[in-house]
């Protein structure tokens, strides 16, 4: 029969094998603690001897990663515009004529100025600003369900009894006898 000795086997912390993971869950071990060998062990002279029985569980956790990236720029663009508008200008007009009638009304021989002013219409452009519409960014949160596969690992006891005169194990005599 052999038996599988362990120095201090129940004070090994547990591990994923992944440092992220171990430091993630609270299981991470400093790298210079010194994890003792399974070896095999001559029949020992104690009592008692304990062999701890280990089993992996499967610890399900949440990352949040970058899946994409949405950038809007605003820019501005110029474009031609034409638009006909209708104008007028007013000048003044000198004539001479001869009167109608000899008659003189009103002052005569007297000196008079007559001022006559002339307009011209010209486009004047102004500009304004309105909103037509607005951009609204903003995330939206959505719910699903994922299935994790993986698997994990336990440890598990065979005894198998020997008796000095008969070497088979229990387990392998009882089936010889359930074959007869």
């Amino acid at each position: 029969m052999t038996t599988i000795r362990q120095q201090h086997l129940a004070t090994l912390p547990l591990s994923t094998g992944s440092s992220f993971w171990d430091a993630m869950f609270g299981m991470w071990v400093p790298q210079n603690r010194s994890v003792a060998r399974l070896v095999d062990a001559q029949p020992s002279s104690r009592a008692e001897e304990v062999i701890p029985l280990a089993e992996e569980t499967l610890t399900v956790g949440k990352h949040t990663v970058t899946s994409g990236t949405t950038t809007v720029r605003r820019y501005v663009v110029e474009s031609p515009v034409e638009e006909r508008v209708e104008l007028y200008d007013e000048k003044v007009v000198v004539e001479r004529r001869k009167p109608v009638t000899d008659a003189a009304t009103g002052e005569t021989l007297t000196e008079v100025t007559v001022e006559m002013i002339e307009t011209s219409e010209v486009p004047v452009v102004g500009k304004g600003v309105k909103v037509r519409e607005e951009v609204v960014l903003r995330r939206e949160r959505t719910r699903r369900v994922e299935t994790v596969r993986d698997t994990v690992r336990r440890d598990e006891i065979e005894i198998a009894h020997s008796e000095e005169n008969e070497r088979a194990p229990r387990k392998q005599r009882a089936l010889a006898r359930a074959e007869k």
